[in-house]
């Protein structure tokens, strides 16, 4: 696949890109003519050898300007000023008159020597390519007439394209076009899986009547000929609709087959029929080096195949999506390279940015105009879906008698995403790296970054580089039910896989059932969430029984009765929860569905990870205390089963990058104290010096950028006095006193003032990200050692977010930079526990309990409550964001002061929130989908629950108490 659009080479804008010809005349020349030879030897006439060289002609030329444009280009920028001509196009003249100098020929042969060396490839690839392409049409060219077009007619070639996709061996998927217009598409190696799978959906078909087409296919030794689809027009909405029916059926087929790399190059829309293209990645395998994320939640469910939105971010910017429902023409790519663009008036000037994708032929057209995804399409597909895993569900033997037939088919392995190679082979041409090979080298060699953490990758690296040396992108393969893996024909690891592809395709087909139908239902809705649609009741189909898929066990969708305990209603949100989880005897994972920026204006669906916000601690904190509490073995076995999977993931971790109690390594710190304090097991304060050892806080807190709660020292810290609190050891103290004593070196220090920057440019208020966590963190801190000078630090503190204050929305501002952009300068005052009155006010009740009492502090528990009550009841349900975040004041106020009234009060609420919530779904911002997730999913609701069944029990984990 290639998912880089190559920008049209400044040297082909200008029409003048022949003039460079010159620089390696010889080496083109003779390309041509031994193209023109060896098909003038095979039996062509002189005349038709050479009219069909020149059919191929502007494809090495194409693909040549991109290889020496950025050498090109750079020197012509530096030479530009001396150049003679006012007009931009005259100096390009006298630039590419220059190019004709001997002395210049030189200059570019001894100081670009590997320049010369990728012309050379390219031009002796590209003979070989077109000259087994042409020779193989001739051989073929009857049973091509027969097989594709229903004609004994001769087929005379008019025109070949070939720069098609990824170069591998030297050669890339082709057109063929006739001089009638028609067209047949050229693969340069077998595809044995093709015949299988179109066997398999006719006899699919057969039984669910719904239409599928797949391509016709003239198979030859080493290669083979496929019917051209094209990209045409639905006539009618029904059209539409039936395409994603078929789409869902498709989607069935690539889950059950372990099938990947089903993106939007991959799929094309004829008219009402989706068509698969690119069949070589059936029954890939679980890597060796993949662990938990992948081989428990994404790679068990439809998310795999690639043909699903999953809205996943790279370094905290929105990535195009690329999925098979995607349309991503105009996006940014991923990695920026060298780029040269020429201006209107004909300047040219380089820069370094990421390439636009370009767009596909997957989406469907509707009166030859693009049809947006809505929610009927949404429908279709999973009817599509639910229609096909029903059948393959019932008849699972007569399915997998059918999946033998693949058994000993080669299929494509990807050890990595192919953009990687994309990128590296763009790079590569940049001059620095065409001067000698020891640099070149040294670009490949970021390949073998990956060994240190995945020491089985060294099986590949090697073989990756030498394609990569060659311009070619690394072809790795396999065969289905084999654990070997082979490149370019040689047997490179012998036994690299634990289990081949093929086996854990019939393992899944034999565990298809009603559960695991409802699961992956689940997941469709999460991913089309993030298009924008939202799960409604017009979205679950009929099962064969008559039951709503996703609903049939949806323990969310039943109402409590009025004689529920808080218990019986946590118990009942769980049972929710659990089927949206994958278990085994020793692991149980998740997907979950959270925000991938400060504005929550983008979510992404994405395994469960280390984190206590919307990752694995919280549900295993709320399933640990479930058990305790219910006293049933099955939450209390869950919860260790996710520890267990937890915990093999942090011996690879390598994506948590913070040190804050919800977004980084305290929460893992916090989640120890507690289940220490719970169990009186060894095993967490272990856990938790192993963490200290591994993460060496202190040294991390010194270069961090944001201090806060959330994400900063001030959450670690927290976690530390925490696991003080409940094991008394130390340490524990020391590192926390340490980390606030880098706190107060990094902090905005004025006579009345302490204030943190970092998150924004204006120091915030509030729990999350401001002054209230760190209040809270001092106060903690003040209460472990009683050190006066920590309860004049948390005054200090008080005392510039009491500046902050505002006495007519008698609230606190939310200053966040992208909200005061969202306001045109303007603060938000946000209730939640995140931002505004409630947050604050439960950092003023932790520091009554912490010994920092005064009037203002009691001044302000006084205004939060009174805002608390009058406006937090009306956005959400979350706790970051909403009404069960807001509920904590209530309920920790009502324990604090013992007032009976004011916890009848809070229960009331609370069970007027939880009626309302089950009534609508618990439809959370972005998407309105559930999920899993302690700060923005059905498990924290859950777990205030507990706490309201018995907040003696259960702490709260809003105020890192224990």
């Amino acid at each position: 696949m290639s998912l880089v659009h190559p920008s049209t080479p400044v040297l082909h804008q200008l029409d003048l890109a022949n003039d460079w010809l010159c620089l390696y005349s010889d080496l083109l020349e003779a390309g041509y003519d031994t193209l023109k030879e060896r098909l003038h030897t095979d039996g062509l006439s002189e005349t038709e050898a050479q009219r069909l060289t020149d059919c191929c002609w502007s494809n090495l030329t194409d693909r040549l300007y991109v290889v020496i444009e950025p050498t090109l280009m750079a020197h012509y920028l530096l030479a530009e000023p001396d150049l003679i001509g006012d007009a931009p196009a005259d100096k390009w003249l006298a630039f590419a008159t220059l190019l004709k100098d001997d002395t210049v020929k030189d200059y570019f042969e001894q100081h670009y020597p590997l320049l010369g060396q990728r012309i050379k490839q390219e031009t002796a690839q590209w003979v070989v390519h077109c000259h087994k392409l042409v020779k193989r049409f001739f051989a073929d060219s009857n049973v091509l007439a027969r097989t594709l077009y229903g004609t004994a007619n001769a087929l005379r070639l008019s025109s070949i394209e070939t720069n098609l996709g990824d170069k591998h061996q030297g050669a890339s998927v082709s057109i063929v076009t006739l001089e009638d217009g028609k067209k047949m598409v050229y693969i340069p190696r077998e595809r044995p899986l093709h015949p299988h799978f179109n066997a398999l959906c006719t006899w699919l078909d057969k039984a669910l009547r719904v239409g599928l087409r797949q391509p016709l296919l003239v198979e030859g030794s080493g290669y083979c000929w496929m019917e051209f689809i094209p990209h045409t027009s639905c006539s009618k909405e029904e059209q539409v609709d039936q395409f994603y029916k078929r789409l869902g059926v498709y989607l069935a087929i690539l889950y059950t087959l372990e099938a990947t790399d089903f993106h939007y190059e991959n799929l094309i829309a004829c008219g009402e029929y989706p068509v698969l293209i690119d069949v070589e990645t059936f029954f890939h395998p679980f890597m060796p080096f993949e662990h938990g994320d992948s081989r428990h939640t994404l790679y068990n469910s439809v998310l795999k195949t690639g043909l699903l939105p999953t809205g996943f971010t790279h370094d905290g910017h929105q990535r195009a999506d690329l999925s098979g429902l995607s349309n991503p023409a105009g996006h940014q790519g991923f990695a920026p390279t060298l780029q040269f663009q020429l201006s209107r008036s004909g300047l040219i000037k380089g820069i370094r940015q990421a390439n636009k994708l370009a767009g596909g032929s997957n989406n469907p057209l509707l009166n030859g105009s693009t049809v947006s995804f809505s929610v009927s399409h949404a429908q279709a597909l999973k009817e599509g879906f639910t229609e096909a895993y029903h059948f393959l569900l019932t008849n699972k033997g007569a399915y997998l008698e059918q999946v033998q037939a693949f058994k000993n088919d080669a299929i494509r392995l990807l050890f990595r995403p192919t953009v990687a190679y994309a990128h590296l082979l763009k790079e590569g041409l940049h001059p620095d790296y065409l001067k000698q090979s020891e640099q070149a080298d040294r670009l490949l060699d970021n390949l073998d970054l990956v060994a240190d953490d995945y020491p089985e990758c060294v099986a590949f690296l090697e073989a990756e580089k030498s394609d990569l040396k060659q311009r070619n992108v690394p072809y790795f393969h396999a065969t289905a039910d084999s654990l070997d893996v082979w490149h370019n024909g040689q047997l490179l690891a012998e036994g690299f896989f634990h289990q081949s592809g093929y086996r854990t395709a019939v393992e899944k087909i034999s565990h298809l059932s009603q559960a695991d139908l409802d699961r992956q239902c689940w997941i469709i809705d999460m991913s089309l969430g993030t298009l924008g649609i939202k799960p409604a009741n017009s979205l679950q189909r009929q099962t064969t029984d008559t039951v709503s898929v996703g609903e049939s066990h949806d323990a969310l969708t039943d109402e409590p009765s009025a004689t529920d305990t808080w218990l019986d209603k946590a118990i009942m949100l769980a049972d929710g929860i659990m089927e949206t989880m994958h278990e085994e005897k020793d692991a149980a994972a998740w997907m979950v569905y959270r925000p991938s920026n400060l504005d929550a204006s983008h979510y992404v669906l994405t395994p469960a990870s280390y984190d206590l916000y919307s990752g694995m601690p919280g549900e295993l904190l709320f399933f640990s205390y479930l058990g305790q509490l219910s006293g049933k073995s099955r939450y209390t076995d869950l919860a260790y089963k996710a520890w267990l999977e937890l915990s093999r993931r942090l011996e690879h971790e390598t994506c948590l990058r913070n040190l804050g109690l919800f977004g980084g390594w305290g929460g893992l710190v916090y989640m120890c104290a507690l289940l220490y304090k719970q169990k009186r097991d060894s095993r967490w304060l272990e856990e938790s010096f192993r963490l200290l050892d591994k993460t060496k806080p202190c040294a991390w807190a010194v270069k961090e950028k944001s201090h806060g709660l959330v994400n900063g020292s001030a959450g670690f810290m927290l976690a530390c006095l925490a696991m003080y609190k409940v094991s008394k050891e130390n340490r524990f103290l020391q590192v926390a006193e340490k980390m606030g004593g880098l706190l107060l070196r990094a902090a905005m220090q004025t006579e009345k003032h302490i204030r943190w920057s970092g998150h924004s440019k204006q120091p915030l208020a509030g729990l999350s990200h401001g002054s209230s966590g760190f209040a809270l963190a001092f106060g903690r801190l003040y209460h472990a050692t009683g050190t006066k000078r920590y309860k004049e630090v948390v005054k200090k503190i008080l005392n510039y977010e009491q500046y902050l204050f505002d006495p007519v929305r008698q609230n606190w501002p939310d200053l966040r930079d992208f909200i005061l952009e969202q306001e045109g300068g303007q603060p938000a005052f946000p209730t939640a526990w995140s931002h505004g009155a409630p947050g604050i006010g439960l950092t003023r009740l932790e520091l009554l309990k912490c010994g920092v009492r005064c009037q203002a502090v009691q001044n302000d528990l006084d205004i939060a409550l009174n805002t608390c009550m009058q406006e937090g009841f009306n956005d959400g349900y979350s706790l970051c964001f909403g009404r069960f975040g807001n509920l904590e004041l209530l309920l920790n106020h009502a324990d604090f002061t013992g007032d009976p009234v004011s916890k009848s009060t809070c229960l009331t609420l609370a069970d007027k929130q939880l009626k309302e919530g089950l009534t609508q779904q618990f439809l959370f911002q972005g998407g309105g989908l559930r999920s899993p997730g302690l700060m923005n999913g059905v498990t924290g609701i859950a777990y205030q629950c507990l706490r309201l069944h018995d907040s003696t029990v259960v702490p709260s984990i809003l105020t890192a108490a224990v």
